[in-house]
C-alpha cells in the first residue's frame, strides 16, 4: 500500500489543498458516470485521482501509472509505479499536476468542491491557454460530459486538418 499521506495537505480525500483528489475501489462514478461517456475511449485502468483540472490518473495492468487526457481521450502510459508517481509530483507539482495554476485560480475564482474542477473555457487541445483568464469552476459530471464530446469530435478529425467548430455544452 502506497502511502499518500507523504504529500502536502493530504487530508484522506486530496493533497495540495484540493489539487489531486483520490478515489478508492469503491469508486463508482468513473466506471459509471464519467467513463460511459467515453465509449470506446473509455480508458482501461484502475482509476485512483483526478486532478482539480479533470485529468484522470490509473493503473494499468502492470501497476504502471497513466495518464488519461479527458479533453482528447488519450491515454498516456506513464513509466513509473504508484509509489514512484508521487515521487514525481512530490518533486514537482506544478509541471505534473499544475500546481501554481490551481493556487492561482482557486485565488481568483475560489475553491471548487470534491464535485467539481476548473474547466478551461477553450479546452488545451483546442488552442486554449493555460491560464487563469481561461478558468471557470464547472460540476465535474457536467465537465466530463463536455470533454468527452470534445474527445469524440477531436478523434473523428484526420490529422493535419483544421478545426473550425467544436460544440461544447
Amino acid at each position: 500500500m502506497v502511502d499518500k499521506s507523504i504529500l502536502p495537505e493530504f487530508d484522506g480525500e486530496s493533497a495540495y489543498s484540493g489539487a489531486l483528489r483520490f478515489y478508492d475501489d469503491s469508486c463508482s462514478d468513473w466506471e459509471y458516470e464519467w467513463g460511459k461517456l467515453y465509449g470506446s475511449m473509455k480508458p482501461t485502468f484502475k482509476l485512483f485521482a483526478i486532478d482539480a483540472f479533470g485529468t484522470a490518473y490509473g493503473l494499468l495492468s502492470d501497476e504502471n501509472v497513466a495518464i488519461f487526457w479527458s479533453e482528447t481521450g488519450e491515454l498516456e502510459p506513464i513509466d513509473a509505479n504508484l509509489e514512484e508517481f508521487l515521487g514525481m509530483i512530490l518533486e514537482d507539482p506544478y509541471t505534473t499536476i499544475n500546481y501554481d495554476l490551481y493556487i492561482s485560480a482557486v485565488e481568483h475564482l475560489g475553491k471548487p468542491s470534491f464535485h467539481e474542477h476548473f474547466a478551461f473555457k477553450v479546452e488545451l487541445a483546442l488552442g486554449g491557454s493555460l491560464s487563469v483568464d481561461n478558468l471557470t469552476i464547472m460540476d465535474s459530471t457536467k465537465h466530463f460530459h463536455s470533454l468527452a464530446k470534445i474527445a469524440f469530435q477531436i478523434n473523428e478529425i484526420k490529422v493535419g486538418s483544421s478545426i473550425r467548430l467544436i460544440t461544447r455544452e
